[in-house]
């Protein structure tokens, strides 16, 4: 079994989010060794500056959001597959 733990984009640093996405990086820095948990900070994905494009009410995710975040986890979706089912020989 692997897991892949993602962390939601920043909505503002000023927020309880920041803080508990910033505890919740320091619990899992203990799990770097499992082979198969692999942790991914979405947190800073979207600079400020582009923040309107990428969110279209300050919470929820355009188009460009979405595939922003599509592209954030394509590698390591890959990577888990990879890990978890090497007889499928997939080539990336």
């Amino acid at each position: 079994v692997g897991v892949i733990y993602v962390t939601q984009p920043y909505l503002s640093r000023d927020s309880y989010h920041f803080l508990q996405q910033k505890n919740i990086r320091h619990l899992f820095q203990s799990y770097s060794g499992y082979k198969h948990f692999r942790y991914v900070n979405l947190g800073n994905i979207f600079t400020q500056g582009k923040l309107k494009e990428y969110v279209y009410d300050g919470m929820h995710l355009t188009k460009e959001g979405n595939e922003a975040i599509t592209y954030a986890l394509l590698e390591p979706t890959l990577w888990m597959i990879k890990t978890l089912r090497p007889e499928w020989n997939i080539i990336f």
